[in-house]
């Protein structure tokens, strides 16, 4: 048995072990060990559960006790999932592929990531300190991802939690690394994402530690060996944002500075970053993807209300666009998305079920933008910043495709969802 197949079953067997044995609070036990198990919960354990979905199944039906917290949108969630998930049954049901397995394991993992928001939020909804106990082991995450990724560089792409290399990884001029990822672009997009969270101070007698900013810079250089230009562009992104609208002078200082650390780092050492040695320039990039964006429109505009059925793409562009494949030395590997995640919603769920998902989606983050022109709360500025990053990069990656980055995004939203329900129950604002 390979030590892929060893890994989950013993995060499994801790799981169950510290939830029968521990006297702590069970719903930030849960929390807790989702965090600090990260790069191993997109390892699948049966054929239709990966460990996260398991790990949220066990807890759900035999540890989790419902708690009386009042949120004031918590009924309007649950009608609004319970359309998404009618929606994406009857398109599956009424497509002309019929079911799949690919299809039946996609509507049971959308499950367990509801399950993780709504114990997560009533956690934080619970204590408001809990919010900042969350960053600490964020912070944890992050040093792991930065560690896995040192002895990437050290050693290669042996050490790695992928039972195949994704295509784009090994590149005819260099390597671009994913740490613990499948896929390098979801690995730069968690680093930007995680970057904005080391910003995140508790109020304004707080500062941030050296260390934080340490891990910001490694961060951006983690981004650089990825060679993922869309978590690059998002993080740039962010930051303007938050020079734009910060007041604290002393953070926009240490921004200064690690920019011209990372230019005279990037000068120096650019030979060695994937993102200079990418073998498409962005011309020929979009050009490819262009084509089969449009096709994948086509797939929608063909199936507008359910779409093609949720995890058919694969078996539809064997069938009707053959073109869209990765050339592996052995064979041709057809396309599951089309390089953009907005279109991969729209041609599988069609547009309804794709405008549910971003109201539970943007909902929260435009309320939150709402909130900070009100409250000033620069917290949800750093929030909406690691948010926009996702947003970015789904454009051009389906990075829902790993579990992992479902998890993070869940995350986010559940901060955004519980800073704001903090902000209109309390009087005190926290300042940059």
């Amino acid at each position: 048995m390979s030590i892929l197949k060893i890994i989950p079953i013993f995060i499994i067997l801790a799981f169950i072990a510290i939830m029968l044995f521990t006297k702590e609070n069970r719903d930030r036990l849960y929390i807790k060990y989702i965090i600090l198990t990260f790069p191993f919960l997109n390892i699948p354990l049966i054929p239709l559960l990966k460990g996260f979905s398991l790990i949220s199944f066990i807890y759900l039906i035999f540890f989790y006790k419902n708690k009386k917290v009042v949120f004031f949108a918590s009924r309007f969630y649950l009608v609004i999932f319970l359309m998404l998930i009618s929606l994406i049954i009857m398109g599956l049901y009424f497509s002309e592929l019929g079911p799949s397995f690919v299809g039946i394991r996609d509507i049971i993992a959308i499950f367990p990531i509801f399950i993780f928001a709504k114990i997560l939020i009533y956690e934080l909804i619970e204590d408001s300190d809990y919010f900042f106990e969350l960053l600490q082991l964020l912070k944890i995450l992050l040093i792991i991802s930065l560690v896995f990724l040192g002895v990437q560089l050290m050693v290669g792409m042996q050490f790695s939690l992928s039972k195949e290399l994704n295509p784009n990884i090994i590149l005819s001029n260099g390597i671009r690394y994913p740490a613990f990822f499948g896929d390098p672009q979801d690995f730069s997009m968690f680093l930007a994402i995680m970057s904005f969270m080391c910003l995140i101070k508790k109020d304004n007698n707080s500062k941030i530690p050296i260390l934080n900013y340490i891990l910001i810079l490694l961060s951006v250089l983690g981004i650089l060996s990825s060679g993922g230009r869309a978590g690059l562009i998002g993080f740039i992104f962010g930051i303007f944002l938050i020079v734009i609208f910060g007041k604290s002078l002393s953070a926009k200082i240490w921004i200064i500075v690690l920019g011209v650390l990372t230019y005279f780092v990037v000068m120096e050492f650019q030979n060695k970053f994937a993102i200079f040695n990418r073998g498409t320039d962005l011309d020929d990039a979009y050009k490819f993807r262009h084509e089969i964006w449009g096709q994948a429109f086509d797939m929608f505009l063909n199936r507008p209300i359910f779409g093609i059925g949720i995890g058919n793409y694969e078996r539809h562009v064997v069938i009707y666009n053959p073109d869209q494949v990765w050339p592996t030395a052995d064979d041709f590997i057809p396309f599951d998305c089309p390089e953009n995640g907005y279109l991969k919603f729209l041609s599988e769920l069609g547009g309804p079920a794709f405008i549910i998902i971003f109201i539970i989606l943007l909902l929260p983050v435009f309320r939150g933008l709402y909130m900070f022109f009100l409250k000033k709360d620069f917290i949800l500025i750093y929030l909406f910043s690691g948010f926009m990053v996702w947003m970015i990069g789904f454009n051009s990656n389906y990075s829902f495709g790993d579990i992992r980055i479902e998890i993070l995004i869940g995350l986010l939203i559940s901060m955004l969802i519980s800073r704001q329900h903090y902000l209109t129950t309390n009087k005190a604002v926290s300042e940059e």
